[in-house]
């Protein structure tokens, strides 16, 4: 080969090796864009599943809360027809007046 066509090889070569470098640069800054995206994506969709766990543990403790409420009020209601709520209601009016400090006052 002559001069010219080392010098013209030398240059293609130069040249090819300067666009290989410039897409492999290229392709990793789309590969860490695209890894980044998937990592937010990931963190967004954990922090959807820990959200829906939490709103499922919240129905859950309402439902049970208001069950034992309605547990409550049945047996309320139903100790409301005993005899023994009439022994015990003066007991329970004592206890409130005493625990507002005012059963040794005078009661308004």
């Amino acid at each position: 080969k002559t001069e010219i066509e080392r010098d013209a090889d030398e240059q293609y070569n130069i040249e090819k090796q300067r666009i290989v470098e410039n897409e492999k640069k290229k392709l990793k800054i789309e590969f860490e864009k695209r890894e980044k995206a998937l990592e937010t994506e990931k963190r967004i969709r954990a922090s959807n599943v820990q959200k829906e766990q939490r709103m499922k543990v919240d129905r859950k403790r309402e439902e049970l809360l208001q069950e034992l409420v309605g547990n409550c009020k049945a047996q309320l209601t139903e100790f409301a027809k005993s005899s023994s709520y009439k022994e015990v209601l003066p007991n329970l009016i004592a206890q409130a007046a005493f625990g507002l400090d005012i059963g040794a006052g005078s009661i308004v």
